[in-house]
């Protein structure tokens, strides 16, 4: 093998490597044989002289390419510090910007006061708690002046996240606790790290209230605090309800405060855990662990544990299938996906039948058809129940259930069981006849 030098107007400045005389092929001929370094990865490689030629016009295409991953939990639940925001809402728009977050779109408050743990949006304001702190974020800040004629005018407007500022670095809320609740003037929440009842008003001044109303001694002797405090407000009486006591060992449950009055007017035994608040009335549920469980209706006098003033309550569904209501139909099957845990009959200390055999289906259609299903008909397959819709009782022939639409009534003789329904799917056909 020789390399005998000659004249070229090649720029061999531009080769790489050493040149031989003899083409390489796999026979072991070598000629333009270009030396190289050693493949990486599988990128593409020039292992020929460039003046011969240029082996990338046939390479396939290996271009890797790499992005941020803006939507990556881990990053979101690591640093529980910062508070991120979507992209705005726009008309028309072909993806759901509230679902898109920029990398850069977050705020970052002070780590040393605890992380975020919670937010509340109240008098168009954003208040965040921490665990030793309460803040506010200005989101969208706006200056406004007044011209001649005494109407504002908007300067401009702040980014969303711009700034936080802090109205309290002494109390804060509790991690996974989300005690607070607020009326038209007033947003109030549990600390219960200081064991003290918050209120804030607007501005940047807040008031501890167990303080302020000289409550904090009675707080201070609770031995048992709840697990899962709660906090909801009468709006028909203008009061508070803070259930911070778990009740135990004949301690009250549950702290009134009145707005009407400024002063706390009562303690109560029933310990809530959640609400239901309407115009006119509020219905609170208690723990049913302890011996005080039930739906209790507030600011009305009641006998017994369970229930509204002492009517046991029961599991209870009532739906209509309104699928193509042009057409009538013939109403077949039902499958419904549920959980159940506990119920069903006791006999020396075991469980002798189901707890779906306490179920009762009816069903009615416009047509004045009526049929019943006890729950011992209904199959259970894996996770799925199923049956079929029984036929009409006030047929002297048995019709099937038809019409245009079919209304069904779920409800149980149990309730010493947990029920919740996933789904329920109702199969028909349409008549022809």
């Amino acid at each position: 093998m020789y390399a005998i030098p000659v004249e070229t107007n090649i720029n061999l400045a531009y080769t790489y490597g050493y040149e031989f005389s003899k083409r390489y092929t796999n026979s072991g001929n070598a000629t333009n044989l270009q030396d190289k370094p050693n493949d990486v990865n599988g990128f593409f490689i020039q292992d020929e002289p460039l003046y011969a030629y240029n082996g990338a016009y046939g390479s396939s295409n290996k271009l890797q390419l790499f992005a941020a991953y803006q939507n990556d939990p881990n990053t979101i639940e690591n640093e529980d510090y910062r508070c991120y925001y979507s992209n705005p809402k726009d008309n028309n728009e072909s993806i759901d910007n509230w679902t898109i977050y920029q990398p850069a779109n977050f705020l970052d408050v002070d780590t040393r006061r605890g992380p975020i743990t919670g937010l509340r949006t109240f008098h168009n304001s954003l208040v965040f708690w921490q665990r030793d702190a309460t803040g506010l974020f200005s989101v969208n800040e706006r200056t406004t002046i007044t011209d001649n004629s005494n109407m504002p005018l908007l300067l401009g407007t702040g980014g969303v996240l711009a700034r936080y500022d802090y109205i309290n670095t002494s109390n804060g809320m509790k991690d996974n606790e989300f005690a607070d609740t607020q009326s038209d003037s007033t947003l109030y929440w549990w600390d219960h790290n200081k064991r003290d009842i918050c209120a804030y008003a607007g501005g940047q001044e807040m008031v501890v209230l167990s303080k302020a109303k000289s409550v904090s001694n009675f707080l201070n002797r609770q031995e048992n605090l709840s697990e899962t405090p709660a906090l909801t407000f009468d709006k028909k009486y203008n009061e508070m309800i803070a259930s911070v006591s778990n009740g135990k060992d004949n301690d009250a449950g549950s702290l009134v405060y009145s707005e009407q009055t400024q002063q706390f007017v009562g303690l109560y035994g029933i310990n809530h855990m959640y609400d239901l608040l309407f115009a006119d009335k509020l219905y609170l549920l208690t723990n049913c662990g302890d011996s005080n469980c039930g739906l209790y209706k507030w600011n009305v006098e009641h006998d017994g544990c369970c229930g509204i003033q002492g009517e046991k309550l029961y599991p209870y569904l009532k739906y209509v299938v309104n699928s193509n209501p042009q057409f009538n139909k013939v109403f077949d099957n039902v499958t419904f996906g549920a959980r159940v845990y506990g119920g069903g009959s006791m006999k020396n200390g075991k469980r002798i039948n189901e707890p779906l055999h306490d179920l009762q289906f009816t069903f009615a259609t416009p047509l004045k058809q009526y049929s019943e299903l006890d729950g011992k008909l209904i199959e259970n397959v894996e996770y799925d129940y199923r049956f079929a819709i029984p036929r009409n009782n006030d047929s002297e022939y048995g019709d099937r259930m038809r019409g245009k639409t079919m209304q069904c009534e779920l409800k149980s003789n149990n309730n010493s069981l947990d029920f919740s329904i996933q789904y329920i799917t109702t199969k028909y056909r349409i008549s022809w006849s």
